[in-house]
């Protein structure tokens, strides 16, 4: 079961993925997440109109996703 912390804001989402080696800028989070996220970013809840939060494993999930592997 997910614990509070693993809910992100756009801000600590932004920290969290540069600390894995993704890093992305909060504006970048938020273009990407426009339009109902047709800009292909990480998965996110809506909770209101402003608030928004990323869940941790989602975030290492779309990191993973967004590595180019070279054999």
């Amino acid at each position: 079961m997910a614990q509070e912390d693993d809910f992100l804001s756009r801000k600590q989402a932004s920290a969290y993925l540069a600390k894995i080696g993704c890093p992305i800028s909060v504006k970048t989070l938020a273009n990407l997440a426009s339009n109902d996220n047709e800009g292909g970013g990480p998965p996110f809840l809506r909770i209101r109109w402003r608030i928004v939060r990323y869940e941790r494993a989602a975030l290492d999930t779309w990191a993973y996703q967004q590595t180019k592997r070279i054999s």
